[in-house]
């Protein structure tokens, strides 16, 4: 049901901030999060964020389909998307994965793009209804709304299978 969530969000291009699902944030959460995208502002910052509570599907999100450089957070739904689609492999690779998750080990996830390239992440793209295109690039520029996707989908998984919950776990 969270994909459904995800997409009746409407989408935003700008910096506005969404509350879904009956979610009403108090005036006190609103100036936090507005004297906090101030100080980002400062520095030319831009910031966008989805935060879901996973049994009720309520939340807030800002900014969400603005394009954000991935750096490293790419590498869990890369590492998940791997384990799902390809567990004999993984398996095989656990060590690397795990260097590649627990301490952000570009080597390692250069190892397994080297080896296995982006196939399964895209493929999980089109499962879960991101764009699979920004996947073309090892660290890609992607939305927060299709990061999200592609994490919820990694949710699933790490709570059906056990290796799922051993990705998971780093």
């Amino acid at each position: 049901y969270l994909y459904e969530v995800l997409n009746n969000i409407p989408e935003t291009t700008d910096e506005t901030l969404v509350s879904f699902g009956g979610y009403i944030p108090s005036s006190d959460i609103l100036q936090e999060l507005e004297e906090e995208w101030e100080e980002f502002g400062i520095h030319y910052y831009h910031v966008g964020f989805i935060i879901i509570d996973l049994n009720t599907g309520m939340g807030l999100s800002y900014d969400l389909d603005r394009q954000y450089y991935s750096a490293s957070s790419i590498k869990g739904p890369y590492a998940l998307s791997f384990a799902d689609l390809n567990p004999d492999s993984a398996t095989n690779f656990e060590g690397t994965i795990e260097s590649m998750l627990v301490y952000s080990d570009n080597d390692a996830y250069t190892t397994l793009q080297n080896i296995y390239h982006r196939e399964y992440i895209m493929q999980w793209c089109e499962e879960c209804g991101a764009d699979p295109e920004v996947n073309r690039y090892k660290y890609p520029h992607i939305s927060t709304r299709d990061m999200t996707r592609l994490w919820v989908h990694g949710y699933d998984y790490i709570n059906s299978t056990e290796l799922g919950a051993v990705i998971g776990s780093y």
